[in-house]
């Protein structure tokens, strides 16, 4: 059986008024609405302060819904409900740059859940999580993507194009702290010509994932570029950490998503966190 999310228009056409909305890519308050966002969940369920969204991005006007955290001393936080899917934002006051999307999940063609998130706080480490349409959990996968930032963009810039054209050997794994167990990730299909995705799947990702929700250790991706000068082979190496309090940190948020995505499904109690 296929489940699909109870429907929640009520929501969008009563419960949450729309009276002064954000807008946002260009969205004019006197034009009309061509698409309302029907909600997975109830706005406001990380304590924040809920407002309506016309976004007209697309090319169309479309009202969603979006829930700002209060600030802390050091992040900006906020959350957006829109069809089929819960994103959640992160952003450090100390860096320049609007917030990045750092947790998300949306449901499946077909029925379902992908969510993920990303361990490196934007800059593309992900650890995603598959469930089916029972909501049993079905997988996992872990990507890196070198371009977003989880490689120093100073030391990709460098290497990158030497990587593209196969001058250069790229190789990364992930690693725990205090730890020698590795994990190395290959080339995955969703790779393009200078964007490479590198990552695992299968038995790996799921000890990879025991490893980080059991005891939340410090998490390294080693990243080694080759390169070959006349006889003499010269390898340069970066290393993103994460630190324990952020994983668990994102872990956390990772959950609560999760845990509303399938508070419309029939069978939410089949969830495995």
């Amino acid at each position: 059986m296929v489940l699909g999310f109870t429907p929640l228009t009520a929501f969008a056409g009563q419960g949450l008024p729309c009276e002064t909305p954000l807008m946002l890519g260009g969205a004019q308050a006197s034009a009309p609405v061509e698409k309302v966002h029907q909600l997975v969940a109830m706005p406001g369920a990380f304590g924040g302060d809920v407002t309506c969204v016309l976004d007209a991005e697309s090319g169309q006007v479309e009202q969603y819904w979006a829930e700002f955290l209060p600030k802390t001393a050091s992040t900006r936080e906020h959350v957006l409900y829109q069809d089929g899917k819960i994103s959640y934002f992160l952003g450090f006051l100390a860096a320049d740059g609007p917030t990045k999307e750092v947790v998300a999940c949306t449901q499946r063609t077909g029925g379902g859940l992908a969510c993920r998130v990303d361990l490196a706080a934007g800059e593309g480490l992900l650890l995603a999580r598959f469930f089916g349409p029972d909501l049993a959990f079905k997988g996992v996968r872990v990507m890196a993507l070198p371009e977003n930032g989880v490689v120093s963009p100073t030391v990709w810039s460098r290497i990158s194009g030497k990587v593209a054209d196969g001058t250069a050997q790229l190789e990364m794994d992930l690693a725990l702290n205090g730890s020698e167990t590795r994990w190395p990730l290959t080339r995955q299909e969703e790779s393009r010509p200078g964007h490479p995705v590198m990552g695992i799947s299968g038995e790996s990702a799921a000890a990879f994932m025991q490893k980080i929700y059991t005891g939340a250790p410090e998490v390294v991706l080693e990243t080694r570029v080759t390169t070959q000068n006349g006889e003499q082979f010269i390898t340069t190496t970066a290393r993103h950490r994460v630190t324990a309090g952020n994983l668990s940190y994102l872990i956390d948020k990772l959950a609560k998503v999760e845990h509303l995505m399938v508070t419309g499904f029939e069978k939410s109690k089949d969830m495995k966190f």
